[in-house]
């Protein structure tokens, strides 16, 4: 298949997929993806992130870190952290109560 004809979505599952078999080759303690959702439908979006959890959560030797700007409810879990910035105010200037943490 030729990679320019697949949709965004197609090429964000396809980079998660080689992602996930090239970290089985390599021992690092951590790893983390960037945005690798922002091209997908809802329906692969969902079943990208529970993949991805599933790798993690087997793999107990790294941490991974996966970043969005969309919204993650839901993923919770005994091994998954959510932290979600909050927007922030005008004029704001430091980061205190920036975050709010979901732990499953």
């Amino acid at each position: 298949t030729v990679t320019k004809a697949l949709s965004g979505g197609e090429k964000s599952f396809t980079t998660i997929s080689f992602l996930m078999a090239l970290g089985d080759r390599m021992c690092v303690p951590f790893r983390a993806m960037d945005e690798f959702d922002i091209f997908m439908d809802s329906v692969n979006r969902k079943k990208s992130i529970k993949l991805l959890i599933k790798y993690a959560t087997e793999r107990k030797k790294s941490q991974f870190i996966f970043l969005t700007p969309q919204d993650i409810s839901g993923f919770e879990g005994p091994h998954v952290r959510i932290f979600k910035l909050r927007p922030a105010l005008r004029g704001q200037q430091t980061f205190d109560g920036y975050f709010r943490v979901h732990v499953g």
